[in-house]
């Protein structure tokens, strides 16, 4: 009998201990920028069957630190270079950045390398609001190149796309 009552506070402190706590309403974190890269042609370069298409591999980005542009690695996360490819289904492609490794004055300023001939350079402004014990992150505004491509938005649930020609 002690045995079972036993057994079951274990069980039932155990089944306690795996709940996990989902963020409340009001924590929002919705860094990410996506963005189209087609070609000339309208085709997607991120899809392998595209002639000169941009590889994964090839890709670096930089964030300014102090006037000094610094690669990104973070082995430990899911995407280590702060993007990834997100699979849009028949072949296509979009490519996700996360702007967040520096972040000075509101503004993330990132360098994307896409191969040995093309750059480009991405502004992102950040918003941090405190809502209580909550805080909502969320990209607001977002440059490339020098011309704004999304501006003051609010956090919205579905996803904002920059196109990119190259």
């Amino acid at each position: 009998m002690k045995y079972s009552i036993f057994l079951i506070c274990i069980i039932s402190l155990s089944a306690f201990s795996c709940h996990k706590e989902e963020p409340g309403p009001g924590e929002i974190v919705d860094i990410g920028i996506d963005f189209i890269l087609k070609n000339q042609q309208g085709q997607d370069l991120l899809n392998n069957n595209t002639k000169n298409n941009l590889l994964n591999s090839e890709i670096k980005v930089y964030y300014l630190e102090n006037g000094i542009e610094r690669e990104v690695n973070n082995p430990d996360l899911d995407c280590p270079r702060n993007f990834c490819f997100v699979d849009q289904g028949n072949n296509n492609k979009i490519f996700r950045l996360f702007p967040v490794d520096k972040i000075v004055e509101k503004k993330s300023t990132i360098f994307i390398q896409w191969n040995s001939l093309q750059r480009d350079k991405i502004e992102a402004n950040i918003v941090i609001k405190q809502n209580g014990g909550n805080s909502n992150s969320y990209c607001d505004s977002v440059w490339v190149n020098g011309i704004l491509k999304f501006h003051n938005i609010e956090f919205v649930p579905e996803r904002k796309f920059i196109h990119i020609v190259e």
